[in-house]
């Protein structure tokens, strides 16, 4: 019973599961709370900041606690004069110096006072925090270019499927004239042939119109992370908006904040491997108990002993041809060349947005024109049907007025799927706010 009454639920609610449309802003937000690549990411940013905080970690004091035991099964010994002990020269009396057991525990500390390359290794895990964050930031952009550059792509792919499915019934209308012409004997078997290559093209063209929608929402899915498996139908919208431009600036690229951060890494990776030049200063202390004894339980049995020490620790680099001089030098030449990437970047996507403004005026002219043409078309297809209602049958002029439409509507399609490549891709070279 319960498994009827489910049954019952799941289809009553089909139809408006089946009715559900996505808009675009409710893609986006799917995209950015789905998409594997964001949510890797993110995580990557949670990475990178733990590796800040690990880097200024390593200025605060460590302190451990040590414990050893130690079984000696031949006991070390130190060979003394033996004039010492009023023994004639050239004699040596060997002396024990441990026992058979001996162990110790206790607690070791440091920190360090003056370490250059230290800090700046704590600076550069900022860099390379902020650096992870933007490159984060940038592909969030990227996704919402390709998900509204897949919606719009899906929305005209639906579009041509409604055109060539109208075109192939339109036409089918004109073949059952004709054939009804080469019923009476007024068209020969050519003729008709003709037509029916002419219907075949069209059904087929709706044919491949239906499998580019299917490609169109499978890539959809997959940028917005949506189940493969599952419906997804997007809300209708055939208008396009004039073209505007934005002004160009170059702090509203996509990857601007992380192209400059590249470099101001590559010049704090120079500064860290300058800074081994520099004196390492660090202090230390250590408290521990000793004891011997000749048996296992010696640990019961003995004394312990206390054993404190405190100090300073120099370390002065002195001569090393490897980190002293050629790594510093490589970093410099690194630092150097992603300067000039990072210039080169910028020339390269300030030409691309020039491009794209160009391209696309020129898709908007396009559309404009594709439109008179398909407005053309139609009248010639209309003034043809009426010809082939009258009897008069001309398959030349059927084909040439048929084949201009449905290459109009193909060109209108084109423009429209171009200006919205270039619309998505301008604005994303121009991420404002």
């Amino acid at each position: 019973m319960l498994q009827k009454l489910t049954t019952v639920l799941i289809l009553a609610l089909a139809p408006f599961a089946a009715a559900a449309q996505w808009s675009l802003d409710s893609c986006l937000q799917y995209a950015l709370r789905h998409n594997h690549q964001l949510l890797a990411a993110l995580e990557s940013n949670q990475a990178a900041a733990r590796e800040e905080r690990a880097a200024r970690a390593a200025l605060l004091p460590t302190i451990n606690a040590t414990g050893q035991m130690d079984y000696n099964y031949k006991i070390p010994i130190q060979v003394f004069p033996g004039e010492l002990v009023g023994q004639p020269p050239g004699t040596y009396i060997p002396v024990r110096i441990s026992t058979p057991w001996l162990a110790n525990y206790g607690l070791e500390a440091g920190v360090s006072l003056v370490d250059a390359g230290s800090w700046q290794s704590v600076k550069l895990g900022v860099l390379q925090s902020q650096q992870q964050a933007a490159q984060t930031a940038s592909f969030k952009v990227l996704l919402e270019r390709n998900v509204r550059q897949s919606f719009y792509d899906m929305q005209v792919r639906r579009q041509k499927l409604h055109i060539t499915q109208e075109q192939a019934r339109s036409y089918a209308h004109m073949h059952r004239l004709i054939a009804a012409q080469f019923g009476k004997g007024l068209i020969d078997k050519i003729a008709l042939n003709q037509s029916q290559t002419l219907l075949t093209n069209r059904q087929e063209a709706a044919q491949q119109a239906q499998t580019a929608l299917q490609v169109a929402r499978l890539t959809l899915k997959g940028w917005m992370g949506y189940p493969f498996r599952d419906s997804l139908q997007i809300v209708t919208d055939t208008s396009l908006e004039a073209p505007q431009a934005p002004v160009f600036d170059p702090q509203y690229l996509p990857g601007f904040e992380a192209e400059q951060l590249k470099t101001q890494v590559a010049e704090r990776e120079w500064k860290v491997a300058r800074s081994r030049w520099w004196p390492v200063l660090s202090a230390s202390a250590s408290y521990s108990r000793l004891a011997f004894g000749s048996s296992f339980d010696f640990w019961q049995q003995g004394d312990w002993y206390d054993v404190g020490t405190v100090g300073l620790r120099l370390r002065i680099p002195l001569l090393s041809a490897r980190e002293l001089f050629h790594e510093p030098a490589r970093r410099k030449l690194l630092w150097q060349r992603s300067l000039q990437e990072f210039a080169h970047y910028r020339q390269t996507q300030e030409q691309s947005y020039r491009q794209e403004k160009l391209q696309l005026q020129d898709a908007w002219q396009s559309v404009q024109a594709a439109r008179e043409k398909i407005m053309l078309a139609e009248q010639n297809v209309q003034l043809s049907l009426h010809k082939l209602e009258k009897g008069l049958v001309n398959m030349i002029e059927i084909r040439q007025v048929t084949e201009d439409l449905y290459q109009a509507h193909q060109d209108h399609l084109q423009a429209k799927l171009g200006y919205w490549q270039h619309y998505t891709t301008l604005h994303y070279l121009q991420n404002r706010p």
